[in-house]
Order: structure tokens, then sequence, then C-alpha cells
């Protein structure tokens, strides 16, 4: 054909072959000669690439991110800048301090692969200070951990961090935790039901928390049940003279717990306690003299009178 198939357009709009005029000649200038310029005709190359969009992104003051679609979407594969070359892979150099061992995909809180001891914000995906009863959390405050910082313990039934147990729990030291005591404890040791102390107006009695004191116990100013004497069966004290009431093989006397009653007394079986003879009697029982004192006598009716009295028998 006369006409070259590649038609391309001219600096005056009209398309046509470079090589169709055999007026339109050229040479290649040698280095004594100064380059001419090239005839309205003439077909530049650098102008057609120069049209073609940048499919290549040079280095320099105005950078443009390289993409890649091999999942059809544009994914931001490289950005050149030189102040964060090296940084769209993972690394371990040059990661902030919130960043855990793991590494991170560049500078800043938000490149954290994992956070070191702090909470990933969900919406801005930075890692954030969790709370300083934790060592890791989900969320800013105490109630939000995953596990306690050191010098902290885990009250379980609360979910929450604190430096030491609260009032009516008990710390098991091997998980730190802080277990509740048992009902009303108002504290505990080693276990829920080893009571230290009572909830108010219950007392303790060997670790266990009561409405009264038992038998042969008494209440103590500090809320505890502590043991009378030996002889007493109730009491006031810890002192044999504070007794209240005796036990069965005892009658009480004068605050005291005795296994025989004195001279001039008589034994109540029922009140377990030692009653004095009526006047004169130098032994009795509940209803009747036995025996007078000297200078008195028995009567008709088991009373005791002075020999010399001339009243009736009464």
């Amino acid at each position: 054909t006369n006409v070259n198939p590649v038609r391309l357009r001219s600096a005056n709009g009209i398309r046509s072959s470079p090589w169709k005029s055999p007026s339109n000649t050229f040479t290649f200038p040698t280095q004594s000669q100064p380059v001419t310029s090239v005839t309205d005709n003439f077909f530049d190359p650098s102008e057609v690439f120069n049209s073609f969009p940048h499919i290549y992104s040079f280095a320099g003051s105005d950078p443009d991110p390289a993409f890649s679609s091999l999942d059809e979407k544009n994914t931001k594969v490289r950005e050149n800048n030189e102040n964060d070359l090296n940084f769209d892979e993972e690394t371990k150099i040059g990661c902030d301090d919130q960043c855990d061992d793991q590494g991170c995909f560049g500078k800043g809180p938000t490149k954290c692969i994992a956070c070191r001891y702090k909470r990933m914000d969900s919406e801005q995906g930075e890692c954030k200070p969790c709370h300083e009863a934790c060592e890791t959390c989900t969320g800013p405050d105490q109630k939000s951990c995953l596990a306690c910082a050191p010098g902290h313990v885990r009250v379980v039934d609360l979910d929450i961090c604190l430096q030491q147990c609260p009032e009516g729990y008990f710390e098991h030291f091997a998980d730190r935790t802080c277990i509740p005591c048992q009902r009303n404890c108002a504290g505990c040791q080693d276990r829920p039901d080893h009571c230290t102390s009572c909830d108010h107006h219950l007392l303790l009695y060997q670790n266990k928390c009561l409405a009264s004191c038992p038998t042969n116990t008494f209440e103590t100013d500090d809320y505890r049940c502590a043991p009378c004497h030996e002889s007493c069966e109730t009491c006031t004290g810890s002192n044999s003279s504070q007794c209240i009431r005796c036990p069965s093989d005892r009658f009480w006397y004068a605050g005291r717990c005795i296994g025989e009653c004195p001279a001039h007394h008589f034994a109540d079986y029922n009140q377990r306690e030692c009653i004095e003879c009526p006047p004169g009697c130098s032994e009795c029982n509940a209803s009747t003299c036995i025996s007078c004192l000297d200078d008195w006598k028995v009567n008709i009716k088991g009373r005791c009178q002075t020999q010399t009295s001339d009243k009736c028998d009464v």
C-alpha cells in the first residue's frame, strides 16, 4: 500500500504519514552541526509517550503511590516516602513502645500487631493505656481487665482488680484472687467458712458467726464468745468468781460454783445454788432445821428457837 497503516496526528491536526512526502527529509546532525528543528509534519515519539498515564512512580518531591489489583480491588502496597521506608511489612525495629514483641507494620500506636499491656481501640485501631490496675484489658476502666497488673488481685465476683482484697473476702495467694466469705462473715481466712469477724449483731465463736454465745462461754467487748472458767456453766467473765449458773454437779455460792455447800446452807438442786439456813440453824434442808446452834432448840415445827424464849412456837 502507498499509505502507512499507522496514522498519527501531526502538529497541525492532520492525520498523515510522516514519510508520505519526499520533501520531508531528515538527517541526524553531526557533532559540528547544530540540532535543527523538525518540520511540522515530523512525528515526535516523546509527545506520544508523555500523553500516556503514568504507570510507574518516580521518587521526587510529590511521589505517587503504586496500587495492586490482583483481587480486583485497588490495594495500596507501597508509598514512596523516605520517612516511612520499609514499614509496609512486619518489623520489630522502630515500633511504638505500646506494641508488644510481635512487632508492627509502621510507626505509631496504630501500627501495632498487638498491644503491650494496653487495650486496642476498636474504632481507631490504636493501642491505648489500660487502667493502672490492669495488665491487659478490653476497656479503659478497672472493670475491663483481662489480667491484673503486678501487685493487684482480682475480686472474682465483682470482676475488678484491686491492690488488696476488700472486707468480706480472703486472698487466694496461688492465683491472686479475692474469694468472698460465706454469709454473715465480715472477714475470713484461708477459706470462705473460716470467719475472723462477723456482721453486726452476730458473735464470733470458733470461726463461726452465731446469734448468741453457747454454753460455757460469755460475750466479750469485741463481739466474741470466750470460754468461762471450767467450774461455770454460764458466766460473765473468765474467772471462777464470775459464774452465773453451775453445771449439774456444782452449786452456785457467792459467784462461784462449788461442789458442796458451806455450813449453815443447804443445796437447792433445782436452782443449782446454796441457800442459807434460817437463823439459829446449824444444819437444814429446804423445809426444816435439822440441828440448831448452841442455846437454840428445835421446836415442834422444825424451826430453831432460843431455849430462854417464852414465846409460843411459831
